[in-house]
């Protein structure tokens, strides 16, 4: 199953919604941080989402991005509040790897930053690898796979070397101030 650009709402639409219908604008199921780290402790002993997750961290995604992108899911399906979100994450990442351990995968990085100088190209490698297990897909696509295509789309923004930001000209025309 590959993501179409087409997929996605057109500029503008949530502003024609009724406003409180989004499962985020309302209360949260959990209000506290233990609970939803029990529930997401909980979907990782899931064999399907398991098993996705084995096959990102094999793919070379970070930990970090994994329980991101969990999180971001819970948040957005109105499961707990961006705060909780903020707070798991060390937690279900720690969790994760202690997982990586435990199932006796040895080479996996922790954030993006443990790519050093090759980030970008890496970044690139796994986007490919990430997407080429997302196009064997058949069917609708179930929770780890949910969670696969939701890493694959971080990629781009986490895994992208910055660009310097370019210096500003002086001002020209009608509307420069004169110094």
């Amino acid at each position: 199953m590959s993501l179409s650009p087409f997929d996605r709402p057109i500029p503008g639409q949530s502003l024609t919604a009724e406003p409180g219908n989004a499962p985020w604008e309302k209360p949260s199921k959990f209000s506290d941080p233990l609970d939803a780290l029990e529930m997401y402790i909980e979907r990782l002993a899931d064999d399907e989402v398991l098993n996705d997750v084995i096959d990102l961290i094999d793919a070379g995604a970070p930990l970090d991005s994994i329980s991101g992108a969990m999180l971001s899911t819970g948040v957005l399906r109105g499961m707990h509040t961006v705060d909780i979100k903020i707070l798991l994450r060390p937690l279900l990442t720690a969790h994760i790897n202690s997982l990586a351990e435990a199932i006796g995968i040895d080479d996996y990085k922790i954030t993006f930053d443990d790519y050093k100088d090759e980030k970008e190209e890496e970044a690139l490698k796994l986007k490919n690898r990430i997407k080429a297990k997302l196009d064997k897909i058949k069917g609708p696509p179930d929770e780890g796979e949910k969670i696969m295509e939701k890493v694959e789309q971080s990629i781009s923004t986490e895994g992208e070397v910055q660009e310097a930001v370019p210096t500003q000209e002086e001002p020209k025309g009608l509307m420069a101030k004169e110094q």
